[in-house]
């Protein structure tokens, strides 16, 4: 398992007991939260549980088919928002109990109940910190245009390729050189996929790192392009519209690797002395 995947369950496995916690006080009869409140406190609590739950099973998915982060980051993202989105009424609701409490002076909130929700509130964050190490701005955008060659392109040359070998119509050396064309660009493409899902786990932490990692991916790319354009003959010359294709999209995800905005983090030690700067 990465140590990605770790965090994310590891911080998981620390929320859900805390969630489950206030759920087993809520439910108390001896809690004095107002009942309307209370209900509304149960039901964010609930509402927030499913969403983590949902969660769990998208990284689940992730681990046991290893599926691309990246591919799944919208998904993702739409189970933390609803995650969010639970424990932000959950909190309204409990400001608006504390608020009652100094009003009325009298105790609304047991101390066992804040106990869990200050708990609950520090998991969530671990939470939050596991499944989205760094905020990188325009990963999505590269993704996206990966998908014009992964989806469209590459089955586009299969079915070609299969169909002309089915025909006869391609000799061993016209097949073996397509298929070296072929391959060496879906390297390039792959190694910027591996690059993005390094990213989307927050792997690096030094800016030199990531400089020198983007610049190999978006080089592997432009030299397998290259290749490929140097392979092109006459006798192979019906896969040339594909070539000028990938080269087309090629550009499109280079442009969009020189727009990442990934923030970094150095490890303290790395940090300048206080004052020295």
């Amino acid at each position: 398992m990465s140590t990605f995947l770790t965090r994310v369950f590891d911080a998981l496995d620390t929320f859900d007991p805390c969630l489950a916690q206030l759920a087993a006080s809520l439910a108390s009869a001896a809690a004095p939260v107002p009942a309307n409140e209370r209900q509304q406190m149960q039901e964010a609590a609930a509402h927030a549980g499913r969403a983590a739950t949902k969660l769990r099973r998208s990284f689940d998915l992730i681990q046991r088919t290893a599926l691309d982060i990246v591919d799944m980051q919208v998904r993702v993202q739409g189970e933390t928002a609803q995650l969010a989105g639970a424990l932000r009424e959950l909190g309204k609701t409990v400001e608006r109990v504390t608020t009652r409490q100094q009003q009325e002076g009298r105790t609304l909130l047991p101390s066992g109940i804040e106990d869990v929700l200050v708990r609950l509130d520090e998991s969530a964050q671990l939470v939050a910190a596991a499944v989205f190490p760094s905020a990188i701005g325009g990963l999505r955008k590269v993704n996206v245009t990966l998908w014009d060659f992964e989806k469209i392109l590459w089955k586009r040359y299969t079915d070609l390729l299969t169909e002309l070998v089915q025909e006869q119509r391609l000799t061993n050396d016209q097949q073996a050189t397509i298929e070296r064309v072929a391959d060496g660009i879906r390297d390039g493409f792959d190694r910027v996929n591996e690059l993005l899902n390094t990213l989307a786990e927050g792997a690096f932490i030094e800016a030199d790192a990531v400089h020198r990692e983007v610049g190999v991916a978006r080089q592997t790319l432009a030299t397998h392009l290259d290749e490929a354009r140097g392979r092109m003959t006459a006798a192979v010359s019906m896969f040339e519209p594909m070539v000028k294709e990938a080269a087309a999209i090629a550009r499109a995800v280079d442009e969009r690797l020189a727009e990442l905005r990934i923030p970094i983090f150095p490890t303290h030690d790395r940090l300048p002395v206080a004052g020295s700067v």
